[in-house]
């Protein structure tokens, strides 16, 4: 069997943490500004979170509110950043 060009895991060095992956899932939303239906790439591994984003079409400031529950189930709210 040859060797794989990288390191395995007991060649790597002490102390290496390993970080998982981003969970990325994209969803669509109603920009409250405008009324266009615009995607979302939601990281989930980040837990619940608020956070500004701009509209990809109006370019307005739109506040996005994700929640996950204990399943990892999420849901998405959007609103006006100024409501």
């Amino acid at each position: 069997a040859t060797e794989p060009p990288w390191p395995t895991p007991s060649q790597w060095p002490a102390g290496t943490v390993l970080v998982e992956p981003a969970m990325l899932e994209e969803t669509d939303v109603t920009c409250p500004h405008c009324w266009e239906t615009i995607s979302l790439e939601l990281d989930l591994s980040a837990g619940s979170a608020e956070y500004t984003e701009d509209c990809q079409v109006c370019c307005r400031p739109i506040l996005v509110r994700l929640g996950i529950d204990h399943s990892g189930a999420f849901s998405v709210e959007v609103r006006a950043e100024n409501e």
